[in-house]
């Protein structure tokens, strides 16, 4: 029965069967009460069959043992309850860490002293002369209403867990606003990859949650790479990085049915989720309301390029609150994952989404083609800048040695990189011969500027390659001319 009502305390349950064992010990003895119950965990508990059996015999013959331990009738139930809270206290202290029991410190008075107060009321029961009907009935009907009491406690006791984690997350949002603005845009770390993942401890700490996973599309190969964490173990991590899913397997998540506010949340039961695509760590049971998260709810925030393209998403787990997201989550969330691509867009991450289309970034912005080109000039040992004009063609895509990009309808810009400064001019001067010769309407005009790892910046080697173009198109045109 009692773990049909269980009664919880915000993830926890609440020891219910006390206020359904007092009652029958009027008419049982207390040891096969104990046995009953150590049984009882073990069959019927939904998870920790074993420990939670061990706790309960300790418990009751503990209890147990007080109850033999007076020769007054009237005591024996007082000290039955009392025995079972004291050998519960201890077995917090050892069982739970601090912080758990510090959460649940704030209703154990009160609860203790109400379940207490309940094996008073039900000793009343030796003192009748006699068993009657009518006796036993008052004296129940008043047990009921205490033990009611007791029921709303613990209900208004939730209530305030959650009204706290909701001032805690406002203050949290409040104090994470700006840190998240210093790091997304004034950033100045080297280091990105960490930076990245204090990114997701803020978004966990403005959303609530206690574990974020980031993951990219890699169309290259098909397949999801988890690219950052918070909340995880890194063996955990290392697990979910093993683990990947088809994108084909992600996408059908993000479907109409399932968004609300630009945020996709499927629950336990819509929809058959594999086991890989979210994180499911969260291994306690559900709150006893309908808004409570449960273990296998999924939610992911989708992350869009410019063009709106998905190009990943985030997924959180462990709600704080222990509840499902509201409507204000969600939309709070979607405005995360925009800042979450704005700091994407800065580091090599963007490969994943900007090496779709080969090397030519037609659907890409100018913005996140220059990102791409600090990317590769940080990673690359040296790099050649060709700023192109040509008239009247479209030349065919380069491989695994450069990547360009349309200015405007006749100017090119392309990056060449791990390449040397000779032989980029070497193709060039070959391409231009060759569109000299086939093509006798076509003019092709290019500014050339190298570079050695990290000697100069995407935007000076613009600056100097746009300089060489116009001494090159000044010079008659159809020329190469390198600084």
């Amino acid at each position: 029965m009692s773990e049909l009502l269980d009664l919880k305390v915000g993830k926890y349950s609440f020891m219910i069967e006390i206020v359904i064992i007092l009652p029958f010990l009027l008419f049982i003895t207390p040891e096969t009460v104990a046995i009953l119950a150590a049984i009882s965990k073990l069959v019927f508990s939904r998870k920790n069959k074993i420990v939670r059996s061990i706790f309960s015999f300790f418990m009751y013959s503990f209890g147990t043992f007080l109850y033999y331990s007076t020769s007054l009738d009237y005591f024996k139930l007082p000290l039955f309850v009392f025995g079972i809270l004291l050998s519960n206290f201890f077995l917090l202290l050892i069982y739970f860490n601090i912080e758990t029991f510090k959460e649940i410190m704030g209703m154990i008075p009160k609860s203790y002293l109400i379940l207490f107060s309940l094996s008073l009321i039900m000793s009343f029961g030796y003192f009748f002369a006699e068993v009657k009907l009518g006796y036993l009935f008052y004296l129940f009907i008043v047990y009921a209403l205490i033990s009611y009491q007791l029921y709303e406690y613990v209900r208004q006791f939730n209530v305030s867990l959650i009204e706290k984690i909701e001032f805690e997350r406002l203050k949290n949002i409040s104090e994470s606003l700006l840190k998240l603005k210093n790091l997304v845009f004034e950033n100045e770390e080297r280091d990105l990859e960490r930076s990245l993942q204090k990114l997701l401890e803020i978004v966990c700490k403005i959303s609530g949650f206690h574990v974020a996973v980031l993951s990219l599309f890699n169309n290259n190969t098909g397949y999801v790479e988890r690219i950052a964490h918070f909340g995880l173990t890194e063996e955990d991590f290392e697990r979910a990085k093993n683990n990947k899913p088809k994108i084909s397997e992600v996408v059908k998540y993000f479907n109409k049915k399932f968004e609300n506010n630009g945020v996709y949340f499927i629950p336990e039961g819509l929809a058959l989720i594999e086991s890989n695509i979210g994180f499911i760590i969260s291994h306690e049971r559900k709150i006893d309301s309908e808004r409570s998260w449960d273990p296998k709810d999924l939610l992911l925030i989708p992350i869009k390029d410019e063009l709106s393209n998905l190009i990943g998403y985030i997924s959180l787990d462990v709600p704080q609150s222990g509840m499902r997201p509201t409507k204000n989550d969600m939309n709070l969330l979607n405005f995360l994952s925009w800042i979450v691509y704005k700091f994407l867009s800065k580091t090599l991450h963007i490969k994943y989404w900007l090496n779709d289309t080969g090397v030519y970034f037609k659907n890409a912005s100018y913005v996140s083609f220059i990102r791409f080109c600090e990317n590769k000039i940080k990673e690359s040992e040296n790099v050649t800048l060709a700023y192109l004009d040509i008239e009247n063609y479209l030349f065919e895509k380069f491989r695994n040695m450069a990547i360009y990009y349309k200015i405007s309808s006749e100017n090119y810009m392309i990056l060449f990189f791990n390449v040397s400064k000779r032989f980029v001019l070497l193709y060039l001067d070959e391409m231009n011969n060759f569109l000299k010769e086939k093509y006798s309407d076509v003019s092709l005009s290019i500014g050339l500027v190298y570079s050695k790892k990290n000697q100069k910046n995407i935007f000076q080697l613009i600056y100097e390659a746009k300089k060489a173009l116009k001494i090159a198109k000044k010079s008659g045109g159809g020329r190469i001319h390198s600084l």
